[in-house]
């Protein structure tokens, strides 16, 4: 009944925004007593009544296993990733989703596993998952905006750093984790910019890698680069980038060729961080933060600033929340009486 609800009042504010009324709006759940249109993803994108332009939302709780193909150039719409103390569970993608659709687009979606690029144009914001990564044919001016990624392996890559299949990514206000030895935040990346990120190598390991590395034509702005295990070990490979307005964990000189970055010397990372309620709240500024006010428009590194700060929870763009139903008596014509509230994320 709750799911019901939620979506009603869902597609009530999609077309109360003046949806293009060309374009469908689908149900996915692998629930099939929920009423859903489609059972998972690969079914929509099968169905001749799925059209490019459309939308898909997944219903909350619902869990899609297995692999699954964009191959229509669709929005897909989830509810978050964190909880937030809203009364229902969150939906779930369990395996690989690969975006082989140009200008697919993926809001709000927690993933078990990996997003994978397969095409030009695509947008994966406000997701969280262990991976993004570039899978086959060409995949340029990808955007990363607003997820939290948190893996023990590399977190972003492209093709390579001269392969101009990956050209241009737009990375930004991400926090990006990497939590055991040997890892890596993003590489493999040609001209992309990477801006107003956390990217954080937790492990003490003395074989952690760097939060980026092997890229090519890179601007890469306004970020908060630490590396736990080897202080000094931030870059490697990059050629002919533009580095600046960047903390980084490394001391004073280790880097001279990119000398405007605002270096910690430390991997003792309190004084940064408020390290406060859990996940990605505990990557919020601490009130005398050394990155506060240090990016080059003024503001502060790090993803809560810049063009797009970050959303606790990926929370997605004008999709309702209730945050509170009460089911009353039953009237007399045998409809249902309920009070509802519900929020609406409106940036």
């Amino acid at each position: 009944m709750k799911q019901t609800f939620y979506y009603a009042i869902a597609l009530t504010v999609m077309m109360a925004m003046g949806t293009n009324s060309h374009a469908a709006s689908w149900r996915v759940n692998n629930d099939t007593t929920r009423g859903a249109q489609f059972a998972n993803i690969n079914a929509a994108m099968s169905s001749e009544e799925v059209q490019d332009g459309d939308t898909l939302y997944l219903d909350p709780g619902s869990l899609i296993t297995g692999n699954q193909n964009v191959t229509k150039c669709v929005t897909i719409i989830g509810n978050g990733y964190f909880s937030n103390a809203l009364p229902y569970a969150l939906a779930t993608i369990g395996g690989t989703l690969y975006l082989k659709a140009a200008h697919s687009k993926v809001y709000g979606v927690n993933f078990n596993s990996s997003v994978l690029v397969c095409a030009d144009y695509v947008t994966i914001e406000r997701c969280k998952t262990n991976h993004i990564g570039y899978s086959s044919g060409t995949a340029r001016y990808a955007i990363i905006r607003n997820c939290y990624i948190n893996v023990g392996g590399t977190c972003i890559n492209g093709a390579g750093s001269s392969d101009e299949r990956t050209f241009s990514w737009t990375i930004e206000n991400n926090i990006i984790l990497c939590n055991t030895y040997s890892r890596v935040g993003v590489e493999e990346l040609y001209s992309p910019i990477i801006r107003n990120n956390v990217i954080h190598l937790s492990s003490t390991s003395s074989s952690n890698y760097e939060p980026i590395r092997y890229s090519t034509n890179a601007t890469i702005t306004n970020n908060i680069l630490l590396n736990r295990g080897k202080q000094n070990q931030i870059f490697y490979s990059l050629v002919n980038c533009t580095v600046h307005h960047n903390v980084l964990s490394c001391a004073a000189g280790t880097y001279a060729e990119y000398p405007n970055n605002l270096c910690l010397g430390t991997t003792d990372f309190s004084t940064l961080f408020t390290m406060t309620g859990g996940n990605d709240e505990d990557y919020r500024l601490a009130e005398n933060s050394p990155a506060k006010g240090y990016a080059d428009f003024g503001g502060d590194c790090g993803p809560f600033d810049g063009p797009y700060p970050y959303v606790f929870g990926g929370m997605p763009l004008g999709v309702p929340y209730y945050t509170n139903a009460v089911i009353g008596s039953i009237a007399h014509d045998g409809k249902v009486n309920v009070s509802l509230k519900a929020i609406i994320k409106d940036e």
